[in-house]
């Protein structure tokens, strides 16, 4: 009996014993910790039925209407501003402080 050789598990046999010494061995946590299982239950289910709730309570998001855009709506006067040329040579007046851009009325 004791003297004879032992055949180990391989394969899809060896996963399934491992699997059902997993389940047993989580079967019998649970039974000794049951409040714990009774809140890993109970949490998710709370949640899922708190934010079900939330959704048929609150109403629907809806687009915003359109907006009409006239040309009464923007300034009289329109400024434009425009890079000029940075080389010094060519003489031009200087409108901001930077003296890179100029200003169009």
């Amino acid at each position: 009996m004791y003297g004879g050789s032992i055949e180990k598990n391989t394969g899809m046999a060896l996963q399934m014993q491992q699997f059902k010494a997993m389940f047993v061995k989580h079967m019998i946590h649970s039974m000794r910790n049951w409040v714990i299982a009774l809140v890993q239950l109970l949490v998710p289910m709370f949640f899922v039925l708190m934010a079900c709730l939330i959704v048929k309570t609150f109403p629907e998001a809806k687009d915003s209407p359109a907006l009409k855009l006239t040309m009464g709506e923007l300034a009289s006067e329109q400024k434009v501003l425009y890079e000029k040329n940075t080389t010094i040579s060519n003489g031009y007046s200087l409108l901001l402080a930077d003296g890179r851009f100029s200003c169009i009325v």
